[in-house]
């Protein structure tokens, strides 16, 4: 029986290193949730403390600021994951 290449006879083969210096790769659900429910608030707040409009209600202002600003708000998350892990891909370019 003949060695495997770069090791001994019957050894497995060689696991691929982790990216990084020892931390886990991040996840994108928690940045995603998290600008979604800041976008939200911020929708919502402006909404509730902004100016009165005569022909929608609060909550129809509540609604369509809030979701409108949770788009905005996972959108923003999803470009900090993306700067979070090319940062993780990337460690000697900070």
């Amino acid at each position: 029986m003949s060695p495997r290449p770069g090791g001994r006879p019957g050894s497995g083969p060689s696991r691929p290193q982790a990216p990084g210096p020892g931390r886990p790769a991040p996840h994108l659900p928690p940045y995603l949730v998290s600008g979604a429910v800041l976008g939200f608030l911020v929708g919502a707040g402006l909404a509730i403390f902004g100016a009165e409009t005569p022909m929608s209600s609060i909550l129809q202002q509540v609604v369509l600021l809030g979701v409108l600003f949770a788009a905005l708000g996972v959108l923003l998350g999803a470009v900090v994951y993306l700067v979070v892990d090319w940062r993780h891909e990337h460690p000697t370019l900070r």
